[in-house]
């Protein structure tokens, strides 16, 4: 009746620790990890992996570095301390903030870790790595991560190969921008009329008209309608011809 009773309780808090991070309350969320080991019961990896996603979440405006970035890590600390071991969404959590913030040796310091402790890297690790060496220009790397993520078997997204061709198109790799097209298509992965929207941009702007109405084209053959911004970069194209 008792350890019902204790696990009821136990329940309880991780309910109302995930509530409280989920409505960016972290902070009002962390003196529960100390009720519940003054109680007697051992927070779970769900418990501290809520708040470390929590405070990650919250710090991700201004410096990463600071503030609630820095409580998500303490976190980590005490729950490595308490023998509760991190898992993968725990790692893919810690690596979102620095990604989002563009301090990738930071968000690979974490990778690294999470290799360390066995874990595989699934489908949003990779998503979130390949993202981060995009908006900082490092397109060499995200191609790395791609590559290594296909070589483990694991099928992107619409948003990784989004991300991929809007890095390749800043980058005017009109090349690259084709190919991961070609390879979105190939795997079975539909891009949405965002994605032909900025593969049509890098084209445009290296005034290769052959190549963005040839997008176009296969946009307007998927069913697609074109939006203002594929529109906007084909006016652009024709105009400066």
């Amino acid at each position: 009746m008792v350890r019902k009773g204790l696990a009821a309780v136990g329940f309880t808090y991780r309910a109302l620790i995930n509530g409280l991070c989920k409505n960016r309350k972290s902070k009002e969320a962390r003196p529960s990890l100390d009720e519940m080991s003054r109680l007697g019961l051992k927070p779970d990896i769900i418990s501290y992996t809520s708040l470390v996603h929590g405070f990650m979440r919250e710090g991700n405006i201004g410096d990463y570095r600071e503030g609630k970035i820095v409580e998500a890590c303490e976190t980590l600390d005490k729950m490595t301390r308490r023998n509760v071991s991190p898992d993968a969404f725990c790692y893919n959590s810690l690596i979102m903030g620095p990604y989002e913030a563009g301090q990738m040796e930071e968000a690979m310091r974490y990778f690294v870790r999470m290799l360390e402790r066995g874990l595989l890297p699934n489908t949003f690790t990779y998503g979130a790595l390949i993202c981060g060496y995009c908006i900082s220009g490092d397109m060499h790397e995200a191609d790395e991560y791609f590559q290594e993520m296909l070589s483990r078997g694991l099928k992107p997204n619409d948003v990784i190969c989004t991300n991929l061709i809007d890095g390749y198109c800043k980058a005017y790799d009109v090349a690259k921008v084709f190919s991961t097209l070609h390879s979105m298509l190939g795997s079975g992965v539909l891009p949405d009329v965002q994605t032909y929207s900025i593969a049509i941009h890098s084209p445009s702007k290296r005034g290769k008209m052959r190549e963005a109405f040839q997008i176009f084209s296969v946009l307007q053959e998927k069913g697609l309608i074109p939006d203002v911004y594929a529109y906007s970069s084909l006016i652009f194209l024709v105009s400066v011809k």
